[in-house]
């Protein structure tokens, strides 16, 4: 994923300001990574240094002025040959389960055999109550996308979102179900009886 392309895509719709980007790349993008003015602006003078966006100065009656950006004809091709090229669509083969990354209680939940059922419980229960929370939250803004009425592919990718919850919800919902019908947690029944 490029910072640089997700600008372009952005102001190729409509034209922003610094903030805007800063905002939407912490609410679609990460959260925990925020696109901070040590990173956004040289990387805003270098795009606008090769031609693909121009800043503008906007003076406004409330509050300082502030510079709107907007793409180029040279950012415009820059752009549509990221999006229909097939660079940094798919998964590497390397790491093999790279869904640890994703979904990183699973590195914890390989060593479950360590833990208490009591404990083990505890933990996968907790995860459930988060994700069933986020796929709340998932389907609340979906159907705020429908109301404003976004692209069907905004729509879409969100559905993405909700269907790997419903998943990892079913998974862990399984899950706690093998931890209530075991005396003990996976594993430490085998090294008992080892």
């Amino acid at each position: 994923m490029s910072t640089e392309h997700l600008i372009l895509g952005w102001i190729k719709k409509c034209p922003s300001h610094g903030y805007v980007l800063k905002k939407c790349y912490q609410e679609f993008i990460n959260p925990d990574e925020k696109l901070n003015d040590a990173k956004l602006y040289p990387l805003l003078r270098d795009m606008e240094e090769r031609g693909l966006i121009t800043r503008v100065t906007e003076d406004r009656e409330v509050g300082p002025s502030r510079k709107v950006i907007s793409i180029t004809n040279e950012g415009t091709k820059v752009f549509d040959e990221w999006l229909r090229g097939d660079k940094g669509e798919g998964y590497s083969r390397r790491p093999r389960y790279d869904f640890f990354r994703a979904f990183p209680f699973l590195v914890k939940y390989a060593f479950f055999y360590n833990l208490d059922r009591e404990t083990a419980h505890a933990k996968i229960e907790m995860q459930l109550a988060k994700h069933k929370a986020k796929l709340e939250d998932y389907r609340g803004a979906r159907d705020k996308m429908v109301e404003k009425g976004l692209e069907a592919c905004k729509v879409q990718v969100l559905d993405f979102g909700i269907m790997l919850e419903e998943t990892i919800i079913c998974w862990l919902e399984e899950t706690v179900e093998h931890y209530r019908e075991r005396e003990t947690a996976p594993g430490i029944e085998k090294q008992a009886h080892a």
